[in-house]
This record gives C-alpha cells, sequence and structure tokens, in this order.
C-alpha cells in the first residue's frame, strides 16, 4: 500500500507518543501544557492564514494534521511550561513563516518545526534555558549547557555529580528510540537518514574524546543520550519535504547534520546545535539533489 500524507503524518504522531511519555514524567505536567498550548495556537494561526487568502474554513481539514506534528516537533525542543507568548511566536514562525510564506504544505525550503524552535531560541535564550534541576525540584540549566561550561572538571567528576539528570536522558532517548524503530518497521521512514546521524555522531566524538579529561569533548555514549539528538535524527530530519530525494544522497544529508551538531555542541556558543544543524543542511538540499541529477544524468 502506498504511503499517504496523512498516513505518515498519522503514523508519525503516534510513534512520538513514547516519548512524550518519558518527557512528561522526567520534567512534569509542563510539557504537555506546553503541548496543549502549541495546539491551541496552531489553530488558531491555521484560521487566521485561511481567513486571510479567503479560503473557506473548511479547508483547515487538510491544514491540521501537518500542525499538529509541527508543534508536537517543537514541543520535543523545549522544558516545561515555556511562557505562552514565546510558544505563540514558535507558532507564527513555524507555520506562518516556513510554511506559507514559501507557499503552503509540501512547498517549504526549511524544516517548519525547527525554525519555530530557532527563532524563539534565538530570541529568548534564557527563558529557554531553564529545566527542572535534580538536586532541589527548582530550575537549572540543561545537561549540555551543564558539560559545555563546567570549567575544568573531569567527566568522570561531571557524571558522579549529574547522574539523575544523566539517567533521566537516557530515559527519554531510549522512549524516542523505540518510535524510531516504530517508524521504520511502519515503513514510513528508512535507514539512511537516522543511522547515519548516530554512526557519524558517534565516529566524531570518539574522535573529540580523550578517555575523559577536562578538555574532554564527551564520550560518543554521551553526545548519543545527552539533548535531542536521538529524537531529531529519527523525527525531524528525515521529514521528506526538506531533506534529498535520493537514499544515496539523504547520506550526504545527515552527515552534514552530525557534523554542524557536532561542531556547534564543542565549538560554539550555543550547548546543542541539533537544531541549527538541520535547517544549515536543508540550505544545501537543493544542491545536493542537482548532484544527484547531474551524475544520473551523467550516467
Amino acid at each position: 500500500m502506498a504511503l499517504t500524507s496523512k498516513k505518515i503524518v498519522g503514523t508519525t504522531i503516534l510513534a512520538m507518543i513514547p516519548g512524550l511519555m518519558g518527557m512528561a514524567i522526567v520534567w512534569g505536567m509542563g510539557i504537555l501544557q506546553n503541548l496543549i498550548l502549541l495546539l491551541i495556537f496552531a489553530t488558531i494561526t491555521d484560521l487566521a492564514i485561511l481567513k486571510v487568502k479567503a479560503l473557506p474554513f473548511s479547508q483547515y481539514r487538510k491544514v491540521y494534521p501537518s500542525s499538529t506534528l509541527t508543534v508536537l516537533l517543537i514541543s520535543i525542543c523545549l522544558p516545561p511550561a515555556v511562557t505562552p507568548g514565546i510558544l505563540l511566536v514558535a507558532c507564527l514562525a513555524s507555520i506562518g513563516l516556513a510554511r506559507e510564506a514559501y507557499g503552503g504544505i509540501g512547498r517549504n525550503i526549511y524544516n517548519p518545526a525547527m525554525v519555530g524552535y530557532a527563532v524563539i531560541v534565538l530570541a529568548f535564550p534564557h527563558q529557554l534555558a531553564i529545566w527542572p534541576s535534580e538536586v532541589n525540584g527548582l530550575t537549572g540549566a540543561t545537561l549540555l549547557t551543564e558539560f559545555k561550561y563546567r570549567d575544568g572538571i573531569t567527566i568522570t567528576e561531571f557524571l558522579s555529580t549529574h547522574h539523575l539528570t544523566v539517567r533521566s536522558s537516557q530515559l527519554v532517548t531510549l522512549a524516542f528510540l523505540l518510535g524510531g524503530f516504530f517508524l521504520l518497521y511502519k515503513k514510513i521512514i528508512t535507514w539512511h537518514i537516522p543511522l547515519t546521524i548516530l554512526i557519524t555522531m558517534i565516529v566524531l566524538a570518539q574522535w573529540g574524546y580523550d578517555s575523559g579529561s577536562s578538555q574532554s569533548g564527551g564520550s560518543p555514549w554521551f553526545h548519543l543520550t545527552a539533548g535531542g539528538l536521538v529524537a531529531a535524527a529519527f523525527f525531524i530530519a528525515t521529514d521528506p519535504v526538506t531533506h534529498p530525494v535520493r537514499k544515496e544522497l539523504q547520506i550526504i544529508f545527515a552527515i552534514l547534520v552530525a557534523l554542524i551538531t557536532y561542531l556547534v555542541r564543542t565549538e560554539g556558543s550555543f550547548p546543542d546545535g541539533i537544531a541549527f544543524a538541520i535547517l544549515l543542511a536543508n540550505c544545501f538540499t537543493p544542491m545536493i539533489n542537482r548532484l544527484g541529477m547531474t551524475r544520473k544524468t551523467a550516467e
């Protein structure tokens, strides 16, 4: 049976449930609060766009699955209980700017969810850096932020003082990994992008790992389980509209995503660069596609 856009979106949303549940268990009901508000704002944004385009509101049935998936993908990047105004900006940027400004569903160049997230993380960096703390139940920085600015502490010392956060991150990673395997089983995605991203990150992290000194870039296992690498590899980078068409070209795309992510994590000013990596790789998608077409023609 051929895959339809409705089936792709529906199955992807279903596969995200374990990861979202894992996030809610680890970080609290504020995760679900984000999701509910994002769904409300996405609905308002869609209806406003239909009004501006002078289309009947009955057309909403055609756009709401895409918007639902977009805000779900944004929600997995956010700490719990984000300010409603920030969530509204994310919806306007993802749906209004990244999708509709390029002509609507299927015509966007950049991943809408990552555009929405990138806009708010650049505009409101401090608000989006606040996560529940493992020590006293208050708030603290993300695991990647703490690791990046650990100030001369060896990896063993760091892990010994952040073992609860590390364990929580691993639980959420496992939940999204299960959802990713479900997408592979249902043939919604292929292995080319997610597996290449993970393998490339392992290779890069091993290259930058010096057995745990205070200058170490972190072990491969740490880079796989800290942050949203696994979720992004299976659910975001595999967006069929914004990655190359041919499977062998998708491998090039995935290597680029992993390389940029690692460079941002180890050399950049942001603790995790997955959103920027995907958006930059999206920029190269047309060129990669043309490269594939040129080689195919030459053959």
